[in-house]
Order: C-alpha cells, then sequence, then structure tokens
C-alpha cells in the first residue's frame, strides 16, 4: 500500500471515521497534541489511532500514510 499505486489502497477503506479524520488533522499540519484537543480525547488515544492507522495501511510511518491517503483520494490536495 506504501507505494505508488493506480487503485485505492485497501487500508484507507478500513479506517475508521476517527482516524480519517485524525489523518486529515495531520496533513493540515495539527500535532497530536493538538488533535486530542480538537476531538476531546487523550493524546495517547491520538497516538494509538495513528499507529494503528500506519497498521491498516500497511506503511512505514506517518508521512507515507499521508501519501496513500493522498493518493486514494481521502485527503484533497488543495490543503
Amino acid at each position: 500500500c506504501g507505494r505508488v499505486r493506480r487503485r485505492p489502497c485497501q487500508g484507507v477503506t478500513a479506517l475508521t471515521e476517527t482516524e480519517a479524520d485524525v489523518l486529515r488533522m495531520l496533513a493540515g499540519g495539527m500535532m497530536p497534541s493538538e488533535i486530542a484537543f480538537a476531538l476531546e480525547s487523550t493524546q495517547a488515544t491520538i497516538e494509538k489511532q495513528i499507529s494503528d492507522i500506519i497498521t491498516k495501511l500497511e506503511v512505514s510511518d506517518t508521512d507515507a500514510a499521508l501519501i496513500a491517503a493522498i493518493g486514494a483520494g481521502l485527503i484533497p490536495t488543495e490543503l
């Protein structure tokens, strides 16, 4: 999934709505602590969700997860 593909990454469809929101907020430049505040959650919960996102997308890090989400159309490129 972390490689460039022409079809959407299978893992993107497995993301929960909250995980998708977290990815969008990361793409917008927010830090996990800021996301936690915005979602009325804890930083530990957000960091766990980021870890789950990376696992579901089968990528190695947050940057690769963002690239996969952009490629799948989950995150608009005109942010």
